[in-house]
């Protein structure tokens, strides 16, 4: 049987560690690991854009020349003052080793600060950038080459006008090239006048394209971000060294074989761009706080949890035991664990499901934000086409204007009419290379006509205007198949090169494809969309003028914005669509002016369409927006916002579906859980009126009737016991009574005791008296067995040392009484024999004497020495034998010394393992645990056994008396 029930309590040990450990622990490490895949998710995109973002300005900028200008450009952006962009500039010669010579205006009128110009030279400079400007944008031709010419004094014989803006063009930035034959340093020039800001002027060594600073000026630009640039050549491999060796080959194995621009590789990621066929740029940037430590988690906790519950159990042994929790608590713990864990899966899976959902609909905002702005700018090409139809209507009229023999005035003027509104120039290059009708007037010859007076005055052709003549000239002779002296194009060569890097012959051949077409080309450092047809007068096989017309697109485009309005307000995708035009935002609203954020948010956008959503606060709210410079819309950035309010009120919609549909659920299984507890409750509250009935010695209580289950059998056993329990009640008070109620006058001695026993009744005995002033007994018994019997015999010697009064002092004497007693009440059913110690001290000379019946031999702990010895003074045991002799012994007790005196139920437990205490380790406990304070020495001796036990269950009756005598 006993067997049956330890297999029982095992296998409910089991359940409950599975229940209680088991299972909590796997769903506290599927929730961790669920969180911490999340964040690891975070900190990988976020990681990954910042080891990208370095790696596409290098791509962006393949050409050197272009990084310098993006650089410098960006310096002047951020920078406060002149002489804040003074130390960025002496911080980029520092980092690349290059000796840049700068001068920076304040006022864009007055030099301020130079590193290679003395203060008394500055006024030569000081209008270098507005003549720059004007040299530009000045409509008098003789205005713009007077300031042109100024200019040229100061940086060098061939800057053109044109050149102005080509370090600050936002596609393809180049410095300035001002002399030819490479005589003067290249130029980097921006006024700040888009910024508002202060302007500046770097002078450039012309072997300066030969020296490939991006990397070391990226990596003081990104060092706050704790990138890792590096520059790798495929073709030297086995230089490629370091503890990320490996992985960075392997990082560029994949970006060859599959394009891959990010890989991970442990803690680490490493973008990779590529910028020449064997030249490629890697960034390997550790992700900080990445890991997934959900196993070491979930086993720390677990860990924990244990140590806490075996400190637990071992002061309150058998707590996990389902007979030591009560039936509410159990019920508690399975609604948890069939309820509580699947719907907090439920609740985890849900989560993730609405955070998916959510990144979800911001992507599907985002892909209608670029499918919506692409759409716009892919309908503005249709724009160019009626450019088209209004050229070809020019080119006709001037074909027929010319074969009339019309006058030039009328000519040029009846051709404007024909054309775009946006037309800016147009030039009609006659086979005669001396010969150009133009816009504004004609030139023949190195005269120029204008167009509303017809005078003529003799004037330099403009550069522009000779390179036109020069090209158109080239262009005419090879289509019309005249031989062509290169001589003659001399001029016209280097003249192209400088300008577009390319040869005449490769400028011809592209003039060629543009034909009959709109082309952007590039004249001086602008864009402009251009129609170019050839017009034969005579013969049609004949070209006789070459027709060039140049337009302004930011007026097509805008144009075209402006009868979009309707569409942009009210478009079905619920966008707020934007263009920009680095001066205006369409459409024109009012409530624009109010939000500059729109203008930060065009500021970062650029010419391609990032691949991850874009977020930004307007108007105060959230949107994902999307936006670039435009393909066909030049000039224009576009972009279009979704606002996260609205992704928001979905996700909360279905957020309350799931959160009512598990409230619902949740209550559902309460009410099935509390139906069921009911069916134990109730019962279990008339079990407990009767254990209290008990409690209150009420044992007239009877319970009624619970039923034919478990419950009904119990009450039916508890009726049947109640009568039998007021005998033990009976028997237990008498008990009680047996033991010392009160402290004595023990003198120098401090004296201690308590007996525990094992069950209701036990069968130790122990007493402690004073005899008169100068004397005190103290006595120690042990009936053998428990239950009334024992109490009875107890309560016998109790009676019979009180009678004896006259012998208190004789311990001899004592035990020979009561050894006569209990033999007397011998008989074949009461066979209850006795241990028994009697001793009597001198309360102040610690002199006494002792008798022993057979009980344990005291110890007498010495704290000086360090030692417990027994006391060994033989003696049969009470009631045994009729002739038992028995024996008397003096002791002295020395200050500081202590006795103790003990039964053998200390000496005989047995901790879980089965191992007793022992009279060597319960001496050793009396050495560790001494104190000259009797109460203290007791309980460290009782925790002491406490521990042994750990938990486990007393075999015996436990009585321990502390004597110590003090100095």
């Amino acid at each position: 049987m006993k067997a049956e029930i330890r297999k029982m309590a095992g296998k409910e040990l089991l359940f409950i560690v599975a229940t209680l450990i088991l299972a909590p622990a796997l769903l506290l490490y599927l929730t961790l690991d669920y969180f911490a895949v999340q964040k690891n998710s975070g900190l990988l995109e976020a990681t990954r854009i910042k080891a990208i973002e370095p790696l596409h300005q290098i791509t962006h900028y393949r050409n050197i020349e272009n990084f310098w200008c993006a650089t410098l450009n960006e310096e002047l952006k951020n920078s406060k003052s002149p002489q804040d962009m003074a130390k960025r500039i002496e911080n980029l010669a520092e980092i690349t080793g290059e000796s840049l010579d700068y001068a920076i205006w304040n006022d864009r009128q007055h030099v301020e600060l130079s590193n290679f110009l003395e203060p008394a030279s500055f006024h030569y400079w000081d209008g270098l950038l507005e003549d720059a400007r004007n040299g530009l944008t000045l409509i008098s031709a003789p205005e713009r080459q007077a300031r042109e010419a100024k200019v040229r004094k100061i940086l060098g014989p061939h800057y053109l006008s044109e050149l102005f803006n080509r370090p600050q063009s936002p596609a393809e930035p180049h410095l300035i090239r001002p002399d030819s034959a490479g005589r003067f340093p290249f130029v980097w020039l921006n006024d700040g006048y888009r910024l508002q800001t202060h302007g500046a002027v770097v002078l450039f060594k012309p072997d300066i394209i030969s020296r490939d600073h991006r990397l070391s000026i990226l990596k003081s630009i990104w060092q706050k971000t704790n990138a890792g640039l590096q520059h790798i050549r495929i073709d030297k491999s086995g230089e490629i060294t370091g503890t990320n060796s490996v992985a960075l080959k392997a990082a560029i194995f994949e970006f060859i074989e599959n394009g891959r621009e990010v890989a991970q590789f442990g803690k680490n990621l490493i973008a990779i761009a590529r910028i020449s066929e064997t030249e490629f740029v890697a960034n390997i940037v550790e992700i900080a706080g990445y890991g997934n430590n959900s196993g070491r988690n979930t086993m720390m906790v677990v860990l924990l949890t244990l140590f806490a519950l075996t400190l637990i159990l071992r002061s309150r042994p058998g707590l996990l035991q389902p007979e030591n929790i009560s039936i509410r608590r159990q019920l508690l713990v399975l609604l948890f664990i069939c309820s509580g864990l699947p719907l907090l899966a439920l609740s985890l899976g849900g989560l993730e499901h609405l955070k998916q959902q959510r990144e979800h609909l911001i992507r599907s905002a985002y892909q209608s934000c670029i499918e919506f702005i692409q759409a716009i700018d892919l309908r503005s090409s249709g724009e160019l086409s009626h450019v088209m139809t209004k050229s070809y209507n020019a080119v006709n009229e001037f074909k027929e204007l010319y074969r009339k023999r019309e006058p030039e005035r009328e000519l040029i003027l009846k051709t404007l009419s024909r054309v775009h509104p946006s037309t800016i120039e147009f030039r009609a290059v006659a086979s005669s290379s001396n010969y150009i009708i133009a816009h504004n007037g004609v030139y023949r010859d190195g005269f120029f006509y204008h167009r509303d007076s017809l005078d003529y005055r003799r004037d330099k052709t403009p550069v522009q205007i000779s390179m036109a003549n020069q090209l158109g000239s080239y262009y005419l002779d090879f289509f019309n198949g005249v031989a062509i002296n290169p001589e003659q194009y001399t001029d016209t060569e280097m003249l192209t090169e400088m300008f577009f890097q390319k040869t005449i012959v490769e400028m011809v051949h592209d003039l060629i494809l543009a034909t009959d077409n709109i082309e952007f080309m590039g004249w001086g450092s602008n864009d402009f969309p251009v129609f170019m047809n050839l017009i034969a007068i005579i013969r049609p096989d004949i070209a006789d003028f070459f027709f060039m017309a140049a337009y302004e697109s930011t007026s097509i485009n805008r144009e075209f914005i402006m009868r979009q309005t309707d569409n942009l307000l009210r478009n079905e995708a619920g966008l707020k669509v934007f263009f920009y035009d680095k001066y205006q935002i369409y459409p024109i609203d009012r409530e624009n002016r109010h939000h500059p954020e729109l203008r930060q948010i065009f500021d970062r956008i650029g010419t391609h369409l990032p691949s991850e959503p874009q977020h930004c606060s307007y108007a105060g709210e959230n949107w994902v927006y999307s936006g670039y410079k435009g393909n066909l819309l030049h000039n224009f950035s576009l972009l279009a916002m979704y606002p996260l309010s609205t992704i928001d009120t979905a996700i909360e919609k279905e957020r309350q579906f799931i959160v009512y549909s598990a409230l619902a659920t949740l209550v559902i299984l309460l009410s099935l859980t509390l139906l069921f507890a009911h069916s134990f409750t109730v019962p279990l509250a008339q079990l407990k009126s009767a254990a209290e009935a008990v409690e209150k010695r009420d044992f007239a209580f009877k319970l009624p009737d619970l039923g034919h289950d478990e419950f009904g059998e119990m009450g039916r056993i508890f009726n049947r016991s109640i009568a039998e329990l007021e005998e033990l009640s009976l028997a237990s008070i008498v008990q009680s009574r047996l033991m010392p109620a009160h402290t004595i006058d023990s003198g120098r001695f401090a004296v201690f005791g308590r007996s525990v026993p094992m069950a209701d009744l036990g069968g130790d005995y122990y007493d402690y008296f004073s005899i008169d002033d100068n004397r005190f007994a103290v006595l120690l018994g042990d009936v053998a067995g428990h239950g009334v019997g024992a109490s009875l015999i107890m309560a016998m010697a109790k009676t019979a040392i009180i009678c004896c009064q006259e012998f208190h002092d004789q311990p001899l004497q004592i035990l020979n009484k009561l050894h006569q007693l209990i033999c007397t009440t011998r008989s074949k059913t009461q066979r209850k024999i006795m241990t028994f110690q009697y001793f009597c001290f001198d309360k102040t000379s610690g002199t006494g004497k002792y008798a022993n019946a057979g009980g344990c031999s005291p110890m007498l702990v010495c704290p000086e020495s360090a030692s417990a010895s027994e006391i060994s003074l033989a003696g049969p045991v009470l009631g045994g034998f009729k002739k038992s002799q028995f024996s008397e012994s003096e002791l002295q007790i020395q200050p500081g010394q202590a006795l103790v005196l003990y039964t053998d139920g200390i000496i005989e437990s047995k901790n879980p393992a089965g191992d007793e205490i022992g009279y060597e380790r319960f001496k050793q406990w009396l050495i560790n645990h001494y104190s000259n304070d009797a109460a203290t020495y007791y309980h460290a001796l009782y925790d002491e056994y406490l521990r042994w036990l750990a938990g486990g269950d007393a075999q015996d009756d436990l009585t321990l008396i502390i004597l110590v005598y003090s100095p």
